[in-house]
């Protein structure tokens, strides 16, 4: 069904933005989806629907505080979810481009923090609460995140699956988001028409059962034998935003889907958080190579397009969790390994791990960091048993994993890797990891032209005639104007893209957070072209204040210029505002690797001047 082009109606400088989209229908009605006019009104925080006949007939009236959350879905859908108290199915609406999609994800989203803040809400402090947030400043703050990862051997799992969630240690923190994601997860049920959708469903009520009545699901995403589900704590429900979901086949021609990823992204107040969970190549033959599972892993992070379309998942998330049944063996015979075990030798076990060879050869999961392991081989056991199995002769290893990856100049600190032992009903024993990590609330706001229009038209809020808050009328410090100037950008060991052995290479810079960007020149045949400060724009106009720049990362695409196709990637890099944050009004040198699906494709240097001038 053609979609109509969105439009707009009346004057944007009012604060009405007019969209005409395509309406999901419920799985039981008739047809596929209804035309409607969406008006969204800043001036009055709601939006209003309409049926589109010769004259628009109103619908309903929602206010944006009736709205629980919103969720961008593919590359021009977004899915409104409303809260309970109505009774509202959710709005599955599908736009005739990304870029309408995008504002009104942004009118939405935006609406709401105004409103929340017009209305008395505390929406730019983090509170301490019960919980792991500390209070660091009035605007940062730290978080528990806990990974949940098993393979669940498509049997069915204990009633009581709270020891995988609840707090570990004496100190009773829950985590504030749980992350859990499983594989071969389909189980058959004794009653008649037990199918997989209803295994998936009862095993969503587990968890949410286990984590208990201080949780709510933000998602649960269920993809061929995979599942991800992400639990919040109800008390930083109204912290998280901009939930977005993605997922890769990487089976048979890279269409079947019984190995692959499923991923979701979320926003806590501006810090970007992803976890991936996957289920890699087995590899069954030739189970000593881990060739097919590298190829796995750089699949799925060329093929995903989360957040920003044109940044790999590696380069633009805050913290990126990736955990699953990788797949990777222990390079032993099976006998060999069991005695090494039963002897307590498990350092020396490691020491034969393909997953730490490879990473520590920079073969795959570049950058990523793994707590240390201090448990068994979580495969392969014997079901209702705690000894391997001997069949197949499958070495013991440790299959399930738990990785992370964080931005330049952030870090991620483990508090918690561990197995559940004393679950045995699949062949592999579930993992557990937490760590905390920090977030925050810029004071800054983005500034591409689109959303400066957007942020025209809200209503003067209680937050911008107060400033910042804080305990005690601590007052957040006013925020800076910074401008990015490059004195130099150069290129080093680069592949060569073109026949004749060289490149026509140039680099797009992006500071994702601001929609801010810049490209350079096209320098022709080259493998190590530099660019001089003539030669590169600034960037200019951040608004952040020093103690942020830490979480505003610099994204540099390096391009390969064709004029008869195309231009293709060479490789992405980015590195932190932070690196400049002691040197402001000073040239400072950078560095990164440049990573094309994670693996290394050169080097990215040069010098830049930050310039600050207090607003």
């Amino acid at each position: 069904m053609p979609l109509a082009r969105s439009f707009t109606l009346k004057d944007e400088a009012l604060g009405i933005f007019n969209f005409e989209v395509l309406k999901k229908r419920p799985v039981a009605a008739v047809g596929s989806h209804d035309k409607r006019r969406f008006e969204v009104v800043m001036r009055d925080f709601c939006f209003r629907t309409y049926k589109i006949l010769k004259k628009p007939v109103p619908l309903k009236t929602f206010s944006f505080h009736e709205v629980e959350r919103i969720e961008k879905q593919d590359e021009m859908e977004v899915k409104v979810h409303f809260l309970p108290s109505l009774r509202q199915r959710p709005y599955q609406l599908l736009f005739e481009n990304g870029r309408d999609r995008d504002l009104f994800f942004t009118l939405l989203s935006e609406g709401k923090k105004a409103e929340g803040t017009a209305l008395g809400g505390s929406s730019s402090a983090l509170e301490p609460e019960r919980g792991s947030m500390e209070r660091a400043s009035p605007r940062r703050g730290k978080v528990r995140v806990r990974a949940v990862t098993w393979n669940m051997g498509n049997s069915e799992p204990p009633r009581d699956l709270s020891s995988l969630l609840r707090p570990f240690s004496s100190d009773d923190i829950e985590p504030d988001i749980i992350a859990v994601g499983t594989q071969e997860c389909i189980w058959r049920g004794d009653s008649k028409g037990y199918d997989d959708q209803k295994a998936k469903a009862d095993l969503q009520k587990r968890w949410e059962e286990a984590a208990g009545d201080g949780y709510r699901t933000l998602c649960s995403l269920k993809h061929w034998d995979r599942t991800l589900t992400i639990l919040v704590r109800k008390s930083n429900w109204c912290r998280i935003a901009d939930v977005e979901y993605g997922q890769e086949n990487t089976g048979i021609a890279h269409i079947i889907g019984n190995k692959g990823a499923v991923l979701a992204k979320l926003n806590f107040y501006d810090t970007t958080i992803c976890f991936v969970n996957s289920h890699l190549a087995a590899q069954k033959s030739d189970e000593a190579n881990p060739g097919a599972r590298n190829a796995n892993v750089a699949e799925v992070v060329q093929n995903v397009k989360m957040g920003s379309k044109h940044i790999d998942v590696l380069n633009q998330f805050h913290y990126l969790f990736w955990m699953g049944d990788l797949n990777y063996r222990v390079d032993l015979p099976q006998d060999q390994c069991i005695q090494m075990i039963e002897r307590g030798d498990l350092s020396e076990v490691l020491s034969y791990d393909q997953l730490h060879s490879e990473m520590k050869a920079g073969r795959v999961f570049r950058g990523f960091k793994e707590a240390e392991i201090e448990f068994a081989p979580t495969y392969r056991k014997e079901k209702g048993s705690p000894a391997y199995s001997r069949e197949k002769n499958r070495t013991p290893s440790w299959c399930d994993r738990v990785v992370w990856k964080t931005l330049p100049g952030l870090s991620v600190t483990p508090l918690m890797y561990t197995s559940a032992a004393e679950i045995m009903t699949s062949d592999h024993i579930p993992v557990m990891f937490e760590a905390e990590v920090e977030v925050i609330r810029l004071t800054g706001d983005v500034t591409s032209a689109r959303e400066k229009k957007v942020r025209t038209v809200l209503p003067q809020s209680a937050e911008s005639e107060e400033g910042g808050e804080g305990e005690g009328g601590e007052e957040e410090g006013p925020p800076s104007l910074f401008d990015l100037v490059f004195t130099q950008i150069r290129l080093e060991d680069i592949p060569p893209m073109d026949a004749n052995g060289y490149a026509d290479p140039y680099v797009k810079v992006l500071v994702p957070h601001f929609q801010e960007k810049m490209t350079t020149p096209v320098q022709k045949r080259t493998l190590i072209p530099c660019w001089q400060d003539m030669d590169v724009m600034p960037i200019r106009s951040l608004p952040i204040t020093p103690d942020e720049m830490d979480f505003v990362t610099v994204v540099f695409r390096a391009m390969d210029w064709d004029s008869a196709s195309a231009d293709d990637l060479i490789g992405c890099a980015s590195i932190s505002l932070g690196v400049f944050k002691d040197h402001l009004n000073e040239e400072c040198k950078f560095e990164a690797e440049l990573t094309k699906g994670g693996q290394y494709r050169g080097r990215i240097c040069g010098a830049a001047i930050v310039r600050s001038t207090i607003l």
